[in-house]
Order: C-alpha cells, then structure tokens, then sequence
C-alpha cells in the first residue's frame, strides 16, 4: 500500500462509524454491514461477495459492478479493474447511492409506518 491505512480498535456506535466513512474515499468491505454503511454515507466500495445477502445488496443498489467474485476472480488484476472503476466513475457512483439509499430509507419509514398502525400506536 502507498497510503497508510488504519485499524479500527474501538467498538463505535452507528452514527460514530458513519462520520468515520464519510471521511473515505473507498471502502473495501468483506461483510455485509460494512457495504450498508459505506451507501449510508454515500462511499464508494469494493464488496466481496462472501454470501448470498452481500450480492442481492449490491445488486438492488444497481453497483454490480463493483462486486468481485471471491470463487471466480479474486486476483490482484481484477481489484485493481475495481478500483480504477471506481476513480473513473466516482460522481456516477455517488450518484446511484444517494438515490437508491433514499429509496431504501423512505421504504424502511414505509414499513414503521405499518407496524405503528399495526400495534394501534
């Protein structure tokens, strides 16, 4: 690695970690959370597909194309097609999440909704 790079020690709450990720300009993410909260602060990221949920995501975001497939091609030379994808279309990509995370946040306050009127609340 050219630039220095930090571990994260410290246990931090949701909106202490989405502060930490707005700083970022890319997020490598290997776990499913790590994904959902690099869209919540509107970071482009690399996601390794580990499992089904982490494909499914990537996918209802329409950002396939920056899965990398770890059964198929996990390789230096396609990680780095990922990232020079990503520097290439940085405004796109920023783009297609702020819209598509606004779309994920009006469906989660759809369905508060649902349960409030549900439980009588």
């Amino acid at each position: 690695m050219k630039n220095q790079a930090d571990v994260l020690k410290t246990k931090l709450e949701p909106e202490e970690l989405l502060s930490v990720l707005s700083r970022l300009s890319l997020v490598i993410g290997v776990r499913l959370h790590s994904i959902i909260f690099s869209s919540m602060a509107n970071i482009p990221f690399v996601a390794f597909n580990y499992d089904p949920k982490v494909k499914y995501f990537v996918e209802d975001l329409g950002l396939s194309e920056l899965l990398l497939e770890i059964d198929e091609d996990i390789s230096l030379k396609n990680f780095q097609k990922k990232i020079e994808y990503i520097r290439e279309n940085n405004d796109k990509i920023k783009n297609i999440l702020l819209e598509k995370v606004n779309n994920l946040e009006v469906k989660a306050l759809a369905n508060n909704e649902l349960v409030f009127e549900f439980l009588n609340l």
